[in-house]
């Protein structure tokens, strides 16, 4: 029946045909309408074609954008340390020299004896309204201070014939040491003085507490990082002094 169907749509299309050719040579009304609806037919399908390419064009917006997304690293937080975390990252002759600031920044005048040279137990002269103080200074992580250290630091004052001086150290102090401190004028600051110290002292005791130089304790030049080529330790890091061969102080890292 489909079949049948075609066939007699198929009969009809040549009479069509015959009358569209007539009406289009015999009458101009018709050849104008004719001109007008294929005019009309190409502006649609002009249309039609501009509206597919602008649509194909476009973003497209994916089901799940956030796939798109670009990864976000974490922002890392940087906490500022303590003056507290700064002095334990530090290394043993820039705790004198912080120490010797803070002195500086309460008045003192000083007179530093301690870094590489031998110190006879006093790493500091300090003065002030005319009195005289010794300083010895501790930059210990891992010991208490002992008895033993504080009679050693009143032999060193004994012998320089001051009767007062500070013993100073990032670290804590046996009772027994405080007994034979507290007996014979020597002040003791521990971590908690030092802490209470660096937050009360002017900026320029943190400029020295935030100085990332190595300065070499002999010359006081700066310091760099060299590598080990003889002996058991080649190949290793090290500190080395800048003005060697003339200076020939080293730091183990």
């Amino acid at each position: 029946m489909r079949k049948r169907a075609i066939d007699r749509n198929l009969e009809i299309l040549p009479p069509i045909a015959f009358l569209v050719i007539m009406g289009w040579i015999f009458s101009p009304q018709f050849r104008a309408l004719i001109l007008i609806t294929g005019i009309m037919g190409l502006f649609t399908l002009i249309t039609w074609l501009a509206w597919k390419i602008t649509k194909g064009s476009a973003v497209r917006v994916p089901a799940n954008p956030e796939r798109l997304k670009t990864p976000q690293r974490s922002a890392r937080v940087v906490t500022e340390l303590t003056p507290s975390q700064k002095l334990s990252k530090i290394d043993w002759f820039q705790f004198e020299k912080v120490i010797e600031a803070v002195f500086i920044s309460k008045g003192f005048s000083t007179i530093r004896t301690g870094g590489a040279n031998p110190d006879q137990g006093v790493d500091l002269f300090v003065e002030k309204d005319g009195v005289k103080s010794a300083v010895q200074c501790k930059h210990w992580q891992k010991w208490k201070v002992d008895v033993k250290d504080i009679r050693e630091f009143l032999g060193a004052l004994t012998d320089h014939k001051f009767s007062h001086g500070y013993f100073v150290a990032d670290t804590e102090f046996t009772e027994a040491a405080k007994l034979l401190a507290q007996k014979h004028k020597i002040t003791l600051w521990g971590e908690v003085e030092i802490g209470e110290a660096l937050n009360q002292a002017d900026p320029s005791v943190l400029v020295v507490l935030n100085d990332t130089r190595k300065i070499c304790p002999e010359c006081a030049s700066v310091m760099v990082m060299r590598v080990s080529k003889k002996g058991r330790k080649s190949g290793k890091q090290f500190w080395g002094c800048s003005k060697f061969p003339g200076c020939q102080f080293t730091l183990n890292i």
